[in-house]
């Protein structure tokens, strides 16, 4: 038998204003994504409309309108950029939207500055610190934004050359990262930079076609090294996650994994890369002394 429904209960299923605010919260999440979507693609604009059209349910409001300040910053409207950024940080229990507006309003005067600097390589490194930031944020096609117009500042600027290399790595276009450090090579020989950088444009041309595992695992760390001389630990963490993912029992590999991660405080996976280390080699009185010195941490 069926069970009825207790007296006085509501049946959520069949509710019209449960199901009303099923389908206002499902509009509102679509166009918030359709939102995202339009400023991935540089259609600012667009998504400037989306995020003002945006129904607000409670817990969202401030979610929509900073959305709305980033959408203004990315078409250029920097000062009313700014306004609606300082209308956020007011909005109550806007938590982790106070640190990221703030970081925003950071970023305008920045590009402010920039757009105001007759001095061109101050012009340049200004617009190269806004690209840098917005790379931190995960706004990446917004970054290359500002590293062209850093370059269209100084074309030799040698922090946006290297940049402009690693973004192009980043999105595996090898022929413009190749393009950049050759820019570098030629208009700052001298550079610290140089050498690494072309260390790993050949060594990532050399993984496409190199098919034996022992020359690709030289040239993984070999490009995971570069990367650490640069200060870019992450990129080089990522060569030698592939390294592992291409050789489980690749021991130095996994010494160097574990420890940038132990230097990065980075405990968890410092002690598991650690733990492998060990058990590939129970006497390595380095992996034994790093999971001691772990264990009293944890």
């Amino acid at each position: 038998a069926t069970e009825e429904p207790a007296a006085g209960s509501v049946d959520f299923d069949t509710s019209a204003a449960v199901q009303n605010l099923l389908e206002d919260q499902l509009s509102m999440r679509y166009a918030f994504q359709r939102g995202l979507r339009l400023l991935e693609r540089g259609e600012a604009a667009q998504a400037l409309t989306v995020f003002r059209n945006m129904k607000s349910p409670r817990g969202f409001s401030g979610v929509a309108r900073f959305y709305e300040g980033v959408a203004l910053e990315f078409d250029g409207r920097l000062d009313d950029a700014r306004r609606v950024f300082e209308r956020v940080r007011l909005v109550p229990q806007s938590g982790p939207l106070l640190v990221y507006a703030h970081q925003h309003l950071q970023l305008i005067d920045l590009r402010l500055k920039a757009e105001e600097e007759p001095f061109l390589p101050a012009r340049a490194q200004l617009f190269h610190s806004a690209s840098i930031g917005y790379w931190q944020l995960g706004f990446r096609r917004e970054a290359e934004r500002m590293l062209r117009l850093s370059l269209a500042a100084d074309s030799t600027f040698p922090p946006g050359l290297v940049f402009g290399a690693y973004y192009a790595l980043q999105r595996g276009d090898l022929a413009l990262a190749a393009d950049y450090e050759s820019r570098l090579r030629r208009s700052a020989p001298q550079h610290p930079l140089v050498r690494s950088l072309g260390e790993v444009v050949t060594g990532l041309g050399d993984l496409r076609t190199e098919r034996l595992p022992e020359k690709r695992a030289e040239e993984r760390m070999a490009i995971a090294r570069a990367y650490v001389k640069m200060g870019l630990r992450e990129a080089a963490i990522d060569e030698l996650l592939a390294l592992d993912r291409e050789d489980r029992d690749d021991i130095a590999g996994l010494r160097m994994l574990a420890g940038m991660y132990t230097e990065m405080q980075r405990l968890e996976p410092a002690r598991r890369y650690w733990t492998r280390v060990l058990a590939a080699d129970p006497e390595d009185a380095e992996a034994r002394g790093a999971l001691e010195k772990l264990e009293e941490r944890w």
